[in-house]
């Protein structure tokens, strides 16, 4: 009994965490914010140079400067004293090759110096994962941004890649925020980066087209979100290409994408003409449109590829409907159905009653409503009895509920054509916690009660 104690008593020594493998130790520290991980070189001899061995170098300025003594000083002091940081870890740092690189701070082109500097070093290191968050000081896209390097240049290739291509050989994931890029730069990664997997690009006025069509690349995650002059894109990854998303190009007219693996598509944007070739596993859709006539056109374009959907999710900015809406398209394996919308006061959600009546196999629905006016209460609740009836449809959920009529009206047409609703699930908005609002609220949950059949179960948060 005293050997099984004092066994027990060896394992939850403070200093049991020395007996680990260096290796093991190493992947430990690479895991720390870097101005943690730094920290640990006081923590025992052994421990003392583990940190510039880390496979992971992330640097966080507002996690370096939270608290510090340096929180009060002006932007520019900061981002010296940042860059003086990252140069310091930079010329000790040890290891022969880097899995993730990630500076995230408020700079622009005027470290344009530092910045190609620090992406030299990581792709000397064959670095895995390549994130440059750059913050911007303003909130709109800047031509102030920092510019990345032509590397189509031979001249700034061998500048950024002094051993050749093999430097970017090893790339994996590539993710640019606040960094203006050229589409050029980006086609040259996904052509000559064989294990290059996931592309984010954020906030970039210098990506004007992606257009590229390569047998061979891996690419699995595409994102572009905020680049407001791309008018082109076209990517071509018959086998590979699974998860997409492009939103906030608002010069973006048309688009096509030929890809039988994709799985997950994302748009958010105006009317476009969208092209989507041997799409045929696509299982998850976001779609964000300023009308539903907008969203109907969406939806109608890509209904090639809507036979195996199961999740949609719907945002929609305004309920007005100006013009007779196209027939939604068939969903034959929609699940779930989110909607997502923003309402005047007297607004109707029924506009979108065809949208779940094209999906029967629908099992649940999740609503929130988003108000752009003062809600409205008075209004008389349209009939709600026309309708198919939907035998599989099983949950309602309404998140931020008001009662108001826009939602009462929406919550009773789905009950009255839901044969098989097992349960309906209110979350009250939290700023109707007292007073003549919360009382409009739970009035008009008790008037959605009393429309259930029995056994249907009501909860109400």
């Amino acid at each position: 009994m005293e050997e099984i104690r004092s066994r027990v008593k060896n394992v939850w020594m403070p200093n049991s965490i020395d007996r680990l493998p260096d290796e093991m130790l190493i992947a430990i520290v690479s895991r720390l914010p870097m101005k943690d991980a730094v920290r640990t070189s006081i923590l025992a001899h052994k421990w003392r140079y583990f940190w510039v061995f880390s496979s992971v170098l992330h640097f966080d300025g507002f996690h370096i400067f939270w608290n510090s003594k340096y929180s009060n000083a002006s932007l520019d002091s900061q981002r010296i004293t940042f860059g003086n940081l990252v140069d310091s870890v930079l010329q000790l740092h040890t290891g022969s090759t880097i899995e993730g690189f990630r500076i995230r701070y408020q700079l622009d082109s005027t470290n344009s110096n530092d910045i190609d500097r620090w992406v030299k070093f990581a792709f000397t290191k064959r670095v895995t994962k390549l994130e440059l968050h750059l913050l911007p000081f303003l909130e709109y896209v800047s031509d102030m941004a920092y510019v990345f390097p032509n590397i189509c240049d031979p001249i700034e290739r061998l500048r950024i890649f002094p051993t050749g291509l093999s430097s970017c050989e090893s790339l994996v994931a590539l993710r640019l925020s606040c960094v203006n890029v050229t589409g050029e730069v980006l086609e040259f990664f996904i052509s000559n980066c064989p294990l290059l997997e996931e592309l984010c690009v954020e906030d970039s006025i210098s990506t004007t087209s992606l257009i590229t069509s390569c047998p061979s690349m891996r690419l699995r995650h595409l994102k572009i979100h905020n680049c407001p002059f791309l008018s082109a894109l076209e990517i071509s990854s018959p086998n590979l290409l699974s998860h997409l998303e492009i939103a906030d190009c608002p010069l973006l007219r048309s688009f096509e994408i030929c890809s039988r693996n994709l799985l997950t598509f994302t748009f958010r944007g105006r009317e476009v003409s969208m092209t989507l070739k041997n799409v045929s596993s696509l299982i998850n859709l976001w779609l964000v449109a300023d009308v539903p006539e907008a969203l109907a056109h969406n939806l109608v374009q890509i209904s090639r590829c809507l036979s195996r959907l199961e999740n949609l999710w719907v945002h929609i900015s305004t309920l007005e409907v100006r013009h007779p809406l196209p027939k939604f398209p068939n969903l034959p394996r929609l699940k779930k159905l989110w909607l997502n919308v923003k309402a005047y006061g007297y607004d109707s959600l029924l506009c979108l009653a065809p949208l779940i009546d094209a999906a029967p196999m629908l099992r649940e629905i999740a609503l929130k409503v988003t108000w752009r006016s003062n809600i409205g209460f008075p209004k008389e609740i349209k009939d709600t009895t026309e309708g198919q009836k939907h035998e599989y449809l099983e949950v309602l959920e309404i998140i931020c509920f008001t009662g108001s009529v826009t939602e009462v009206e929406f919550a009773q047409y789905v009950i009255e054509h839901a044969v098989s609703l097992k349960k309906v699930v209110i979350f009250f908005n939290r700023p109707l916690a007292r007073g003549e609002k919360k009382a409009i609220a739970r009035k008009a949950v008790r008037l959605l009660e009393s429309k259930l059949s029995e056994g249907v179960e009501l909860i109400a948060r």
